[in-house]
């Protein structure tokens, strides 16, 4: 009978150690829209942050490229559909 414990003490114990095992994951979800995005500069310290998480939390970034937006690319459309993206699945704010 203390065997049974001891081992059934010392798993328990070892579940609490794995990650996750204390908290409940949550999957969050930052898109590309205007106010998650910035032109031309870098994320630094003095930058406001568009999620908070918490320890075991997911996040699924949406992200966007400035290929077939600059001038020198022809037209966004074109260009995007061309390299296979499907016309419904370009974001709006591209163009």
């Amino acid at each position: 009978m203390g065997t049974v414990v001891g081992v059934t003490l010392l798993w328990g114990f070892y579940g609490t150690l794995l990650p996750g095992a204390s908290t409940a994951q949550t999957t969050q979800i930052v898109e590309s829209e205007p106010e998650n995005l910035i032109w031309g500069k870098l994320y630094n310290p003095d930058s406001e942050p568009v999620l908070r998480v918490e320890s075991g939390d997911r996040v699924a970034m949406q992200t966007i490229s400035h290929e077939g937006i600059l001038p020198d690319q022809g037209e966004t459309v074109e260009f995007l559909t061309e390299a296979g993206i499907a016309k419904e699945n370009i974001l709006l704010a591209t163009l």
